[in-house]
């Protein structure tokens, strides 16, 4: 195999691997244990979210969203690399 064909596929597998790491499908942030939906329409869903101790599994917010939080907490989010962010929310 000439140097060029092992650049080629090395560079064809990278893209390959790249692809399939972007296509991972992760689940919705809600439903889950400790959310209750309050509301919804076309436009926007209201969740009741309590942060449980537990560790839920990884997700994406496909969407944007916002939080209003009515009591101060800790928790620590595990980004899909593992990298670990302790987050305090102020109510």
């Amino acid at each position: 195999m000439t140097t060029f064909c092992k650049a080629a596929f090395c560079l064809a597998f990278t893209f390959l691997c790249a692809g399939a790491i972007q296509s991972q499908v992760f689940p919705p942030p809600f439903p889950r244990d400790g959310a209750t939906k309050l509301f919804e329409n076309d436009r926007v869903i209201v969740w009741d979210v309590a942060w449980l101790k537990k560790a839920y599994p990884v997700h994406r917010h496909v969407y944007d969203y916002a939080g209003v939080y009515y009591t101060n907490g800790d928790r620590v989010v595990v980004s899909d690399q593992g990298r670990r962010s302790p987050t305090t929310s102020v109510a």
